[in-house]
């Protein structure tokens, strides 16, 4: 199993329990320990926003760009649209934890859901 985690880690003591690998994309938050820190006290390896499959993961929302489909990001907290929206002709996918009702989701359930 991968985590990949969008989200302002401060939500996420509890992950670092959970199995498989885990993933950060830092957040405007998580500036306080350096990503060898990260990775001891917490079980992630830090990692910059990326593209994969058309797929932009990111902390914050992008800017359009043709280089993606889709964007699946964290960082809007109570803020909505949760899950999927559209914006400036573009799809994106809020996974902020009251998004996602304070639980890790599969990447397939989201993908099955941006794809339908």
């Amino acid at each position: 199993m991968t985590v990949w985690y969008t989200r302002h880690v401060q939500w996420a003591a509890h992950v670092k329990n959970l199995p498989g690998k885990k993933f950060l994309i830092r957040g405007n938050h998580d500036d306080q320990w350096t990503e060898s820190q990260w990775n001891t006290r917490a079980g992630f390896k830090v990692t910059p926003p990326f593209i994969q499959d058309r797929i932009y993961f990111s902390h914050e929302p992008g800017a359009p760009s043709s280089e993606w489909d889709y964007n699946i990001h964290g960082h809007t907290h109570n803020h909505s649209p949760f899950r999927r929206y559209e914006k400036m002709q573009t799809t994106f996918y809020n996974v902020s934890i009251e998004a996602m009702e304070y639980r890790p989701v599969k990447l397939g359930e989201i993908l099955d859901e941006l794809r339908t």
